[in-house]
């Protein structure tokens, strides 16, 4: 009976309304969007959290990166689909140890999560406040405060970012409850889990050399002997040094110089263009060496292709140059001139081998980040 009165009360209410506007809106149609903002549906953009491109964008990157997962090879995305409308199409998640979409990674063998997957829309909406399927994280109205596994020290005051920390620490989800020596993890506590983000943050924070000075991380046997060529005999710490790898100085590398150059004709004379110092000729700024292999092509004029080239071109600049009948003699005077310069550095290395050169080049990929769309260079060595 009374919601027929409600129903009653929000037709007089419908047609006055209509009345006042001049309307001739069907008196059904009326009477069912006066329910529906009766029932608290609200306009989009009242709903909608402010948004955030630049953190959406690296948040996109993140989604999709296998990184985040303790075994580096699963990630949000496995489970959160486009074509699902951000679910997987199955009816329980398969997580730890699943391949494939859809009906494949069903028949993947991977660890069975037993509730199906959330979609996320709405998920971040305003007074979107009790999350997952049980509630595990929502947010008392009585007590001011977000309940969750977390308990008196949650990591957000937001429930959509303390939901966010779950599925990463979450066993068969995204992590699994054995390690490959047969051994189980640590028990689901605030601390154990911290251990875990702390190892997943550093993937992304920071660089296998990184990890092997300050955590103790190992080396391969090859990284280490680079790294002790780097340091040593190569004489590569005498500009490539100080937290960004670069003295921030200027030096004269005799790199061949593709193009036009900057001052035209095949010439470059780098640092002499700020200055007008005739000393400063030929030399430009030492390059930091963070995510160097991936940022070919190398020099000021992108005129090396390769890091292993990169290197023979500080250590013994006259290798795999073309005979000089080849080029012009134009050329072959630009040359000497900055073969000249470099010569006035003083940095005098012992004789470098190749040997030395692919250890050089496998010690300078573990200054690499673990960049979100890539994983290849993501080290898990004892976390598996």
């Amino acid at each position: 009976m009374n919601f027929a009165i409600s129903i009653a009360a929000a037709a007089l209410a419908a047609c006055a309304a209509s009345a006042a506007f001049g309307q001739a809106t069907p008196l059904r149609e009326t009477v069912l969007r006066t329910a529906a903002i009766e029932a608290g549906l609200a306009p989009v953009d009242e709903i909608n959290a402010p948004f955030d491109a630049a953190k959406a964008a690296v948040g996109e990157r993140l989604f999709a990166f296998e990184g985040l997962s303790l075994n580096a090879k699963i990630s949000c995305r496995s489970c959160h689909l486009p074509q699902f409308s951000s679910a997987d199409g199955l009816p329980n998640a398969i997580g730890v140890g699943g391949e494939g979409e859809g009906t494949a990674r069903l028949k993947s063998g991977g660890k069975i999560v037993p509730r199906n997957a959330l979609p996320l829309w709405g998920r971040g909406g305003k007074g979107f406040n009790t999350l997952f399927w049980d509630g595990k994280v929502r947010i008392d109205e009585e007590q001011g405060a977000i309940i969750s596994q977390f308990g008196a020290s949650p990591p957000s005051d937001d429930p959509l970012a303390v939901a966010a920390h779950l599925p990463f620490v979450e066993f068969r989800e995204m992590i699994d409850d054995e390690r490959p020596d047969g051994r189980a993890h640590e028990a689901e506590t605030v601390e154990a889990a911290s251990g875990v983000y702390d190892i997943l943050l550093g993937r992304i924070r920071e660089t296998k050399f990184h990890r092997f000075v300050f955590k103790g991380e190992s080396l391969s046997e090859g990284e280490l002997r680079g790294a002790l060529v780097f340091y040593g005999k190569g004489r590569c710490a005498s500009c490539h040094n100080g937290p960004f790898f670069s003295d921030l100085a200027f030096h004269a590398i005799p790199f061949p110089q593709a193009g036009f150059g900057k001052n035209g004709f095949g010439v470059d004379y780098g640092r002499y263009n700020v200055t007008f110092d005739p000393d400063d000729i030929y030399k430009f700024r030492t390059p930091p060496l963070y995510n160097v292999e991936h940022t070919t092509p190398y020099a000021h004029s992108g005129s090396v292709s390769s890091l292993e080239a990169a290197i023979w071109a500080h250590v013994d600049p006259l290798r795999g140059r073309p005979a000089a009948e080849t080029v012009s003699a134009h050329e072959r005077q630009e040359f000497y001139r900055r073969l000249l310069t470099w010569s006035k550095e003083g940095v005098l290395m012992e004789t470098v081998t190749e040997q030395d050169v692919a250890d050089l080049t496998a010690f300078l990929k573990t200054l690499s980040f673990c960049r979100p769309d890539k994983t290849s260079f993501c080290s898990t060595t004892g976390n598996d």
